[in-house]
């Protein structure tokens, strides 16, 4: 079952797809190859894609013939202004083409990166899945972690992508990464909220823990495994308990900790918290996470200021561990703490 929307706009050629022959497969594999053929002057008897559709599709040459010569009308013709190719939306984020592929494809050929389309229907778990996001700030269109669909394309976003990019920038430079899926070792995502900096860093190559308390955050997270092709386990779980944090002697290679700490520090779970920071910090390979502004901690009779600087030099010299800025927010700084000597200046 469908739901009717007639909504139009622009979607990038990536998140369309095709019903045809082969199943389902991307735009771009549809008719696309025949019009580049054109386009090289290469669609002629002889010509590779001539013996594709005679052999592979079993045509004869007459009805190669035709077929060509019908679609080299359609290459050479101008598409309309007011075109918009009709699309169902589907559960998993794609969209699928209902007509004009030729049309469309003519279009990735000239060098169009998005399609306008018109909106007929879209799943109703797909509508489900945006309600949900909706109830997580009480109704609003309102992301607190990008999630990189054209759905979302005019919703506001209470965290921008900069600190996910600037973490995974310093991650390749250090060489903390595979181009094999999970090899990278085991990551720990503490706050991980809708997923954003999860699936970067399953995209690394890591296996990847994401842990938050939040239920409706969480499912959108799991949601956006599907869409994203990311393969993310979600858990419940905060610092305040032994499910949020990785366990004890786990050996993680990252744990990212951000945006979280300065939460539970002005909750009053300051000694549990700080008790759990200081042996995640020990025990995992590159511990990443960034500075609070929540006053201070009392700790041994000493003053410990969770102003991003002081907090960071104490955090580092408790645990015996390097500290490196690895850059700035538009709200905070964000560090990683590691052992001394492994990581390139």
């Amino acid at each position: 079952m469908v739901i009717d929307m007639g909504e139009k706009y622009l979607v990038p050629v990536p998140w369309l797809r095709v019903e045809g022959a082969l199943g389902t497969v991307p735009t771009e594999l549809a008719a696309c190859g025949l019009f580049r053929a054109m386009k090289r002057g290469e669609s002629g008897e002889g010509s590779e894609y001539f013996k594709v559709i005679t052999d592979g599709l079993g045509m004869s040459p007459e009805q190669a013939r035709a077929r060509i010569n019908k679609l080299r009308g359609l290459f050479e013709s101008e598409i309309w202004e007011d075109f918009a190719a009709p699309v169902i939306l589907h559960a998993n984020g794609v969209y699928e083409l209902r007509d004009a592929h030729h049309r469309v494809c003519k279009m990735i050929v000239d060098g169009h990166t998005e399609i306008p389309v018109d909106l007929n229907q879209v799943d109703p778990m797909w509508l489900a899945f945006k309600d949900r996001l909706e109830r997580i700030y009480s109704g609003r269109r309102l992301l607190y972690q990008p999630i990189e669909h054209p759905e979302f394309r005019d919703w506001e976003i209470d965290r921008s992508g900069r600190r996910t990019e600037l973490i995974k920038d310093w991650l390749v430079y250090q060489e903390m990464f595979s181009v094999n899926e999970g090899s990278a070792g085991t990551a720990w995502d503490l706050g991980s909220c809708t997923g954003h900096i999860s699936r970067m860093l399953r995209g690394l190559g890591f296996s990847v823990i994401g842990v938050e308390i939040d239920d409706n955050a969480r499912a959108v997270a799991s949601y956006c495994n599907w869409i994203f092709d990311s393969l993310v386990s979600y858990r419940s779980g905060d610092l305040t308990n032994e499910t949020g944090v990785p366990p004890h002697g786990g050996g993680a290679a990252l744990t990212v900790c951000v945006s979280v700490l300065h939460r539970f520090l002005g909750q009053g779970y300051h000694q549990l918290v700080i008790d759990r920071l200081k042996r995640m910090v020990q025990e995992t390979r590159v511990f990443i996470t960034d500075g609070g502004a929540v006053g201070d901690v009392s700790l041994n009779k000493s003053i410990v200021s969770f102003e991003t600087e002081p907090y960071m030099k104490w955090l580092g010299e408790v645990t015996n561990r390097e500290v490196v800025h690895i850059g700035q927010t538009e709200k905070r700084d964000v560090f990683a703490l590691a052992k001394p000597g492994i990581l390139k200046k």
